[in-house]
């Protein structure tokens, strides 16, 4: 007897059907629907597995079973011993005991190669899992289980990060955790003073009793701060590039495009900022406890 199994997932369901063929004759089908959250190889085990179960309960009315699948890795799970996936576990130990009287293998087919019993089995669980309604497999996959827990502590990071009342210079350009994880920055000695507006600038070095006055020498007379330096101060204006004429939003879970490809370029700026105006900021007269932040 030929069994032809697939399992499949789509934007909305998520199906695995099993049809039996004796003497060119579909004498019995069966489908399963699954938890939307289940993955095409928990699908494809699903199926399988129904196959296992049907053997199961003909008995011996039939010596041999030649089971048809076009997933490898489906296969290939059930022959490792050292898989741990339950249900490649199960259909191995079935499938076991029922070979000390059954005939019973397992063949590879691809996928959408035109044969009649697979092209029957692919089409089934796309169009029986949307009428379905019971869920016969809902278990969590590891790699949704693993990117639940990440989103789930990232939210939580980026609510600490939010709500605290510190970093509040930092939050000016990286405003919650969504905006920093897309971003591949790595802390250098300029870059975290500037994120950090802990270096050597007027309204730092004013907080920390070095400068008689914060405000900054360019005809503006602002608070020379961080920010200032990069994206107002007219005495740098020939290097700043156009990009931080702007600011990432102060709110909102998802980082705009544009930011996540500008984000390296105000590190470009950065040097000639302390190179250019070395009578307004000179690194030499920042406290060692401020030249190294961690």
């Amino acid at each position: 007897m030929i069994i032809f199994t697939d399992g499949s997932k789509t934007e909305n369901h998520v199906g695995s059907r099993m049809i039996a063929v004796k003497d060119s004759k579909e004498i019995h089908i069966n489908t399963q629907r699954l938890s939307i959250t289940c993955t095409v190889f928990q699908a494809e085990l699903c199926g399988i597995s129904m196959v296992v179960d049907w053997i199961q309960s003909q008995g011996k009315k039939t010596s041999s079973y030649a089971i048809n699948v076009d997933s490898k890795a489906a296969i290939l799970a059930i022959a490792n011993k050292h898989t741990a996936h339950p249900l490649a576990v199960a259909i191995r130990m079935k499938t076991t005991e029922l070979r000390i009287s059954t005939s019973i293998t397992f063949h590879w087919g691809k996928g959408h190669a035109r044969l009649k019993g697979n092209e029957r089995a692919d089409y089934l669980p796309k169009t029986a899992a949307s009428y379905n309604t019971a869920i016969a497999y809902d278990a969590i996959p590891i790699i949704r289980g693993k990117q639940t827990l990440e989103d789930y502590y990232t939210r939580i990071w980026n609510a600490i990060y939010v709500n605290s009342a510190n970093a509040s210079h930092t939050k000016l350009f990286i405003p919650t955790i969504f905006h920093r994880l897309p971003l591949s920055l790595w802390p250098s000695f300029l870059l975290t003073q500037f994120l950090t507006n802990h270096g050597s600038f007027c309204s730092y070095l004013h907080k920390i009793n070095k400068k008689p006055s914060p405000v900054c020498n360019c005809p503006k007379k602002a608070i020379q701060t961080a920010r200032h330096l990069m994206i107002e101060c007219s005495l740098f204006s020939k290097d700043r590039p156009a990009v931080l004429n702007f600011l990432p939003p102060t709110s909102g879970p998802e980082v705009p495009h544009k930011y996540r490809q500008h984000h390296k370029l105000p590190q470009k700026c950065l040097p000639n900022i302390f190179k250019k105006n070395p009578k307004e900021i000179k690194l030499c007269n920042i406290p060692k406890r401020t030249q190294v932040l961690t």
